[in-house]
């Protein structure tokens, strides 16, 4: 439940964080959202953009203990 917790309590800290570092992502909807959040993307994609996702949210997520 911590993590579940985290996303649903911080959000609006996850947004800005991952905004401010070039990714956007977006609240779920309807039932879903203050569950989940989604990730999509528009154009070309490197294996390095998805390297550097993944390590924005280990960076977030680990800044909070999880």
């Amino acid at each position: 439940m911590g993590s579940e917790m985290c996303i649903r309590d911080r959000y609006e800290d996850l947004h800005a964080y991952m905004k401010n570092n070039g990714f956007v992502i977006y609240q779920g909807q309807g039932s879903f959202k203050k569950n989940i959040f989604r990730i999509s993307t528009m154009g070309h994609m490197e294996q390095s953009d998805i390297t550097m996702l993944c390590d924005l949210f280990e960076k977030f997520f680990s800044s909070y203990g999880q």
